[in-house]
């Protein structure tokens, strides 16, 4: 800068002065000559002024240019200095943030210890439970295989015990038809004069046939293929179609007729009007040969549910419920199974039909078990509606 330079040329002038001076107060001396014989001469020095002046100052200026190249160099010494000190700055600020966030992320760093130490503990705890049921599996199995070797060993013996027996399972079902037969009591209500007796097949046509002498009671009936058997017929005034019961029982009985075999069932078993039932196969039979009403009683309440169609179908359908039509034209039930060893027979202690959710049908789940179940033809029905 000016500054320095105006010193510099200060200090020249000064410098120069200096030499000036120093050059007039020289003292020339003589000279002693070197031969004894030669007298003194005096010693002329020359000194050029010029010259040195000129050394002095390029000196100078070679000093100059060398102090301006310092302080450059100092200059760039200085900003590299506030650059570090501008980064120190900055990393400082970036050290206190570091500890800053160390000092936030800590708990969560303690926290997730802590849970993967739970996790871990759990692990284990779950290794050991799934090892105890997987012992528990292997000893079921265990037990299973036991319990299967010795059920194919209960077959075979069954299967002989079957294959012996032949065709005898014909005859058990011939002995349940004759029993059933002789079930009926001597005083049906089926004749006519007093001595002629009347055949007919349900209890409408038995009103048909006596007229007046039709009252509610006991009759015989016959189906085709089947044995003549006993019904209770239900007459609820004198202009209405009797109702024929096919069912009456209650939960009450040593043998109730809800705990019945499914031979029982099929071919029928009981006295009329005390438990009984007519069985799967006349009922098939009498609600195919005609469209019929049905009505299922609760006699202890007097409760009771009333379809204007119904009908089943035959054994290879597990005497499905083909057709259950309220007055309101509601076809709910429709499609339920006869049970006697099922699923829902075991849930619900009870044979009857059922649907998949083990629902009773035939209204059976708003009633109790002390019901009857009674058909009449459903033209019986149109002409009451008409009337």
């Amino acid at each position: 800068n000016q500054s320095n330079t105006d010193g510099r040329l200060e200090m020249c002038k000064q410098i120069i002065v200096y030499l000036v001076l120093t050059l007039h107060s020289v003292r020339l001396g003589k000279v002693k000559a070197l031969m004894d014989d030669a007298a003194e001469q005096p010693l002329t020095i020359y000194i050029d002024a010029g010259n040195e002046i000129g050394n002095v100052a390029n000196n100078i200026a070679s000093y100059g240019s060398k102090q301006d190249s310092m302080e450059q160099t100092l200059k760039s010494v200085k900003n590299v200095m506030e650059k570090i000190e501008q980064r120190l700055v900055e990393l400082e600020s970036a050290f206190k943030t570091a500890a800053n966030i160390q000092e936030i992320v800590e708990p969560f760093i303690k926290s997730i210890e802590n849970r993967l130490s739970d996790i871990e503990n759990h692990l284990s705890s779950t290794e050991k439970n799934q090892q105890k049921n997987y012992d528990l599996i292997e000893q079921r199995l265990n037990e299973l295989g036991l319990n299967l070797t010795s059920t194919l060993s209960t077959h075979a013996a069954v299967q002989n015990v079957y294959e012996s027996l032949g065709d005898r399972s014909e005859n058990v079902e011939d002995i349940i038809k004759a029993k059933n037969a002789n079930l009926k009591p001597e005083d049906t209500s089926n004749k006519a004069d007093g001595s002629q007796l009347v055949v007919f097949g349900d209890c409408t046509e038995g009103k048909q046939l006596l007229r007046s002498l039709f009252e509610e009671g006991i009759y015989n009936i016959s189906l085709p293929n089947f044995e003549p058997f006993n019904v209770y017929c239900l007459n609820e005034c004198a202009s209405c179609c009797p109702w024929t019961i096919v069912m009456m029982g209650s939960g009450r009985g040593e043998e109730s007729v809800y705990q019945r075999s499914w031979f029982e069932n099929k071919y029928g078993f009981g006295y009329a009007k005390k438990e009984f039932f007519i069985g799967l196969e006349r009922l098939h039979v009498l609600t195919k040969r005609a469209p019929q009403a049905l009505l299922v009683r609760d006699y202890t309440t007097g409760n009771q549910m009333l379809f204007k169609e119904f009908s089943i179908k035959e054994e290879q359908y597990f005497y499905a419920v083909d057709k259950l039509v309220s007055f309101n034209d509601d076809t709910t039930g429709e499609g339920d199974l006869f049970n006697t060893d099922s699923v829902c027979t075991k849930v619900r202690g009870q044979n009857w039909w059922y649907n998949q959710g083990c629902i009773a049908g035939l209204g059976k789940e708003m009633l109790s078990d002390d019901i009857y179940m009674a058909i009449q033809p459903k033209a019986c029905q149109q002409k009451l509606s008409n009337n």
